[in-house]
């Protein structure tokens, strides 16, 4: 029941912070559209809000839910927060990849993300048992 509930609220986590982070995206690219039609030098800068602003953030909401799933489970914390990225980008691209396909820039997002969630575990358990414990305990 714990394993359920920290996967749970691991990607419903990663979910509504994702969908609060695209309305604040989506905000960000109507002002910028509105203001680079009046100057011209910047157009063609858009690709900065969704490398250099918005994926380090994706990658930041994917660590704090590995790390709350792992938090809450308490054991095999690894196992868990691997568990929540996969399901997350496993519907995540179901959603997105219906008419699309999957290019090779995504497919490094996506690994990134996931490695993201696992190290959010990885990082609570090595701050909560400090690496001292049985290694399959806490896998």
């Amino acid at each position: 029941m714990n394993s359920l509930k920290s996967i749970s609220s691991g990607v419903s986590f990663i979910f509504i912070a994702s969908m609060l982070l695209q309305l604040g995206y989506i905000f960000v690219v109507v002002g910028y559209n509105s203001v680079a039609k009046n100057y011209p030098f910047l157009k063609g800068i858009d690709w900065i809000f969704q490398y250099l602003l918005t994926m380090p953030i994706v990658i930041l909401i994917m660590f704090f839910g590995g790390y709350l799933a792992a938090a809450i489970a308490k054991y095999k914390v690894i196992i868990h927060s691997f568990l929540v990225g996969f399901i997350t980008l496993v519907v995540m691209m179901w959603m997105a990849l219906q008419n699309a396909q999957l290019t090779s820039k995504g497919l490094i997002i996506n690994l990134l993300m996931l490695l993201a969630s696992t190290a959010g575990g990885y990082y609570w358990r090595k701050k909560n048992t400090g690496l001292a414990g049985k290694p399959s305990a806490l896998l």
